[in-house]
């Protein structure tokens, strides 16, 4: 399992590093309940990460915010978990077409996904 490279060594490694190092990874998964799914795949673990000091968590809940959080995630120096709903990928919704950036905390709510969690 790799929950410990995640909370252990790469949120830690600048902190243990004395500020000399940082990690900048972006892991990108699945979240939430499902149709049918088994008990292993069914569990939302995004507050477990949110309570990881050095990690940043990313949780979109619309296609806007997906785009412009992963994009930012991508130019952190820090690691990043970025959970996505399984339903969410039915999901529709604007995307400018002009660049842009969400800052981490700058995302919407969406009320069906604290539903589906």
């Amino acid at each position: 399992m790799v929950m410990d490279q995640i909370a252990n060594k790469a949120a830690k490694y600048p902190f243990m590093s004395g500020g000399k190092g940082n990690v900048p990874l972006v892991f990108r998964a699945q979240g939430g309940a499902g149709n049918g799914f088994d008990g292993e795949h069914s569990q939302s673990l995004e507050t477990f990460y949110y309570h990881v000091s050095g990690l940043k968590v990313g949780k979109p809940s619309t296609p806007y915010d997906a785009e412009g959080l992963l994009k930012t995630a991508n130019r952190s120096d820090d690691p990043v978990i970025f959970i996505e709903h399984k339903l969410f990928y039915l999901t529709e919704g604007d995307v400018p077409e002009e660049k842009y950036l969400l800052l981490f905390g700058e995302a919407g709510i969406n009320v069906r996904d604290r539903i589906l969690n």
